[in-house]
């Protein structure tokens, strides 16, 4: 999901919530991409928010 703003807010993982609840223990990360500066945890350990830009530099 790419979240078009400069910080993701907590309604932005619902849909990653939603599918960590029904994949159960198969589920590992979430990530949602936005157009911010910084990776950010996002208070959940399974979720993170990382930079459109971090993409290049895999």
């Amino acid at each position: 999901m790419l979240i078009h703003k400069r910080t993701p807010n907590v309604a932005d993982y619902n849909g990653l919530r939603r599918l960590a609840d029904q994949a159960g223990d198969n589920f590992q990360t979430g990530i949602i991409i936005y157009t911010g500066d910084s990776i950010l945890p996002s208070g959940d350990k399974r979720f993170l928010a990382v930079p459109v830009s971090k993409l290049w530099e895999l």
